[in-house]
């Protein structure tokens, strides 16, 4: 397991430390100036990539959402014969669209990602990536997701699926503390 971390993410290694306490074993890949998300994955690349699997896709899961989500039912990454050619960039998770984001991000027709179509949905923070799809930013350099899942699906190179269960973004202190007092 690997976290991309910037702000306060010194307090993140002080409280999870290695992971074994869970069971786990985690790495850390510390930003020094806050990259965005597509940066940030390039930069831990090296990270995701390591034991020969420079073309394996990975999953990412932002850490501003709670979820009861079934990573397990994500599948791979289809790719295109042995050359390990990938016939997919990303797949994503979409759910219902939360009040602070009722415009949505993305459609899903016939199983791929697009930009339009009704309904929109919101991209939930989990998805599957292919390497190559970070493969034009240059490590270290700041660069957001979205204009690459866009040249992605302009390429018919992104898959999508609907999620219906629990998830919330928790991105700030009143959506955190909100869902506190309703776990409570």
């Amino acid at each position: 397991m690997v976290i991309n971390h910037a702000h306060l993410g010194s307090q993140i290694e002080m409280a999870l430390d290695d992971g074994s306490k869970w069971g786990l074993q985690i790495s850390y890949s510390p930003e020094e100036k806050a990259l965005e998300t597509a940066g940030g994955i390039a930069y831990a690349l090296p990270l995701l990539t390591q034991n020969g699997s420079e073309n394996a896709p990975f999953l990412v899961v932002n850490g501003d959402i709670y979820t009861d989500f079934d990573f397990a039912t994500l599948a791979p990454l289809p790719l295109k014969g042995e050359g390990e050619i990938p016939q997919t960039l990303a797949n994503l998770v979409l759910v219902d669209n939360p009040p602070q984001h009722s415009q949505g991000d993305f459609s899903i027709v016939n199983g791929l990602l697009t930009n339009q179509g009704a309904p929109m949905r919101t991209f939930s923070g989990v998805g599957v990536y292919h390497p190559s799809l970070f493969s034009s930013i240059k490590r270290g350099d700041a660069a957001k997701l979205a204009p690459l899942l866009r040249k992605a699906i302009a390429e018919n190179k992104a898959s999508a699926r609907y999620y219906r269960g629990v998830w919330h973004d928790i991105g700030t202190p009143e959506r955190l503390q909100a869902l506190n007092e309703l776990m409570l």
